[in-house]
């Protein structure tokens, strides 16, 4: 009986041999199944006694990478990334003409241009600084301490709501 490589080969010259040889391939194939089965098995032991047994996760290092995350800045979206920005564009552009006054065509495209930035100036702030989020967003003073850990939760981002 063919092994290995071999078998792979004699299965691949059945096939491209024509149909003389499917019954050698049929053949080939299930004489090599028990065979691929016991090394699958044996892989999948030798696998999990040199690898998987003893692993014990870091959760010290894993809870820091999770609450450090820049991606947790999507959270704050909902929260912040509207209404913040309304106030402080309103702020800005006091004198220009209101929204839904169709010449201003302007205004409602520079507004649109700037919803939900304070989350991404939080998160760009804290890359470039090598800071957290959380310190990011109170040194910009867009939200509280007791706001930021009300609303960036990463437990409430694993699955749908």
């Amino acid at each position: 009986m063919f092994s290995g490589k071999r078998n792979s080969s004699l299965r691949t010259l059945c096939i491209q041999s024509g149909e003389k040889y499917v019954p050698l391939l049929i053949v080939s194939t299930i004489l090599a199944f028990p065979r691929s089965v016991q090394l699958l098995g044996d892989s999948c032991k030798a696998f999990t006694t040199n690898c998987v047994d003893g692993i014990v996760a870091n959760t010290d290092r894993i809870d820091k990478l999770l609450h450090d995350s820049l991606m947790l800045v999507t959270a704050l979206n909902p929260h912040i990334g509207y209404d913040k920005v309304r106030d402080s564009f309103h702020k800005t552009y006091s004198n220009a003409a209101p929204l839904a006054d169709p010449t201003a065509k302007n205004v409602k495209q520079n507004l649109q241009e700037h919803l939900c930035m304070q989350a991404a100036k939080i998160a760009k702030t804290a890359h470039k600084e090598g800071t957290t989020l959380k310190q990011s967003a109170l040194k910009l003073g867009y939200l509280t301490e007791a706001e930021f850990d009300k609303w960036v939760r990463p437990e409430d981002m694993l699955g749908p709501k």
